[in-house]
C-alpha cells in the first residue's frame, strides 16, 4: 500500500459516550473523498496488532461523528509528536500543542490550528480484510466545512478552499509539500531512509 501516495494527511478528532467526553487526536493518511452529493468521504482506520481497536474507531461507532482536520506543511512536526503511542488519544492535544475548537454541528471539536476541517456523519460503516491487519472501514458524510485563516470561517460542504494546500504522506517519513520534498524524523516508527521517486 505504500506505493499509493501522496495520501491525505489529516487529524481525526473524537468523542466518545463516557463522561465527561473527553476529545480524542490522533493522525491518519488514509482518507479519501469519494462523492459529490451527497459529499462523502472515506476514513479507514487499521486495527492494533492484537486485533483490537482503536480509540477513534471506537468513539465513531458509538457517536457516529468525527472531524477532519487537514494538515498543512507548517503542523506536520506536531502531526508526529501527536503519533506518540505512549500518549493517550485524549493528552495529544497538549502533546501536539494544539487546541480543540467547537464544531458547528458535530460533538466532536475541531482543531483550532487546521485551516480546513470537515464535520463529518457517519454514513456506512464495514470492516475489512483478514487477521493480522484488518481495518475499520467509515464513510463519513460532510455536514460542514471550516475554510481560511485560523480556521474561524464556518462554509457549506460544497465551499471551495481556496489557495489552501495541505501535505500528502509518501512513506513513513517522507512528505510532498506545497514546496517539493520534505523529510520530518519519525521517532515512534520505523524508518524509510530512501526517498521516494515523484515523477
Amino acid at each position: 500500500m505504500r506505493t499509493v501516495v501522496p495520501r491525505a494527511v489529516v487529524w481525526v478528532t473524537t468523542v466518545g459516550e463516557e463522561v465527561p467526553r473527553c476529545p480524542t487526536l490522533a493522525p491518519f493518511s488514509a482518507v479519501v473523498p469519494i462523492c459529490n452529493s451527497p459529499p462523502l468521504v472515506v476514513l479507514a482506520v487499521q486495527r492494533r496488532a492484537d486485533g483490537t481497536r482503536k480509540k477513534t474507531a471506537a468513539n465513531i461507532l458509538a457517536t457516529r461523528e468525527f472531524v477532519l482536520n487537514i494538515i498543512d506543511d507548517n503542523l506536520i512536526e506536531a502531526a508526529v509528536e501527536a503519533a506518540d503511542p505512549n500518549v493517550s488519544v485524549e493528552q495529544r492535544f497538549t502533546r501536539a500543542g494544539v487546541h480543540p475548537a467547537k464544531s458547528a454541528i458535530v460533538k466532536p471539536p475541531r482543531v483550532s490550528e487546521c485551516e480546513v476541517s470537515l464535520e463529518c456523519r457517519l454514513n456506512r460503516y464495514e470492516e475489512v480484510g483478514r487477521e493480522p491487519g484488518r481495518a475499520d472501514i467509515f464513510i463519513g458524510e460532510i455536514l460542514c466545512v471550516w475554510l481560511n485563516e485560523n480556521n474561524k470561517e464556518r462554509q457549506s460542504p460544497d465551499s471551495q478552499a481556496g489557495t489552501f494546500s495541505g501535505v500528502g504522506a509518501l512513506s513513513l517519513e517522507w512528505y510532498l509539500t506545497p514546496s517539493g520534498l520534505r523529510r520530518v524524523p519519525q521517532p515512534y516508527a520505523e524508518l524509510d531512509q530512501t526517498p521516494p521517486r515523484v515523477s
